[in-house]
């Protein structure tokens, strides 16, 4: 084993290849059911398995709680981010009593695909839009200047 552990390992500090060591050991003894797990399409992929029932998840009633959420942020047009929603998953965690609930990440990611939402990159269209109706104005915004100068000049006199 020690041989096997310095071939692959051999950058590592003494305690980090015990590490791999002990690691090493669990894959032998494991050796069947990770055989079984890469036999199927389905969990061949998995970087780690957890029981069903093991990770800490809102329930179907507080995820339709953020759903709804989002989509009232998006009917006002308000764009929602990932922090803004990683916010408002921990407060509706916390009114509904989950403890331990991160909002990480991959957690936000299944929620999106789970409920068929994305976030949207940041788009400059408001100012755009602002724009375009300033365009139709009337352009009085120059005779207000002229009329500041004038009144400028005035006060110097």
């Amino acid at each position: 084993m020690q041989k096997t552990v310095d071939k692959y390992f051999s950058t590592l500090s003494s305690k980090s290849k015990d590490s791999k060591r002990k690691l090493i050991y669990t894959w032998i003894e494991n050796h069947e059911t990770l055989k079984l797990l890469c036999e199927d399409p389905k969990t061949a992929d998995l970087k780690y398995l957890r029981d069903v029932g093991v990770a800490t998840i809102l329930s179907a009633e507080a995820e339709q709680e953020l759903v709804g959420w989002v989509n009232m942020l998006r009917k006002d047009g308000v764009p929602v981010s990932g922090p803004m929603l990683e916010m408002q998953a921990l407060e509706i965690a916390a009114e509904h009593d989950v403890l331990g609930f991160k909002a990480s990440w991959h957690w936000r990611k299944g929620f999106l695909r789970r409920h068929q939402l994305s976030l949207r990159a940041r788009t400059r269209q408001g100012k755009r839009a602002c724009l375009v109706g300033d365009k139709d104005k009337d352009l009085s915004s120059d005779d207000d200047l002229a009329d500041d100068s004038e009144s400028d000049g005035e006060d110097n006199e």
